[in-house]
């Protein structure tokens, strides 16, 4: 099977290709302008037929809204949650975690980017990884450790 991981960005209207990788489940990152969910839906259709196709994949640094986290798991998407989980300014990070069922999480870094809080504005790292574990454990009312165990079978 091949497969292939594409980031896509919105850029006036028209989404592109940020890079792909040959060889490995897909790995999308959706990104459009706030309020506007084009670059989801084109996402969204170039990604139901590679699931038709049993393809599998990941939207990395889920953002968006809790229907939009629905019509990514209904393919069968795994859901990345970064450091934004604990900005104050993300709850709509917070509001997708009540979708995701913990089966279909992924904790992810973003290096260099997206250092979570307390880190915010350092290089990321994944020893930072611990405190979106924990902002993300208080979301589904879940220990740290739970989380971890969970987002790592």
């Amino acid at each position: 099977m091949k497969n292939v991981v594409i980031n896509f960005h919105q850029s006036n209207g028209k989404i592109k290709p940020m890079h792909a990788v040959n060889n490995g489940p897909v790995g999308s990152g959706v990104r459009g302008k706030t309020g506007n969910f084009s670059a989801y839906q084109d996402a969204y259709d170039i990604l139901k037929d590679f699931s038709a196709a049993n393809g599998r994949f990941v939207v990395h640094c889920l953002a968006g809204t809790p229907d939009w986290a629905e019509k990514f798991l209904e393919l069968g998407a795994y859901c990345g949650v970064t450091g934004m989980v604990t900005f104050k300014k993300a709850q709509n990070i917070r509001d997708n975690l009540k979708a995701i069922p913990l089966a279909r999480l992924l904790l992810e870094t973003d290096s260099p980017y997206l250092a979570p809080i307390p880190h915010r504005g350092k290089e990321n790292h994944p020893g930072y990884l611990v405190h979106v574990a924990a902002a993300t454990a208080a979301e589904y009312d879940k220990t740290t450790q739970e989380i971890a165990e969970i987002t790592t079978e």
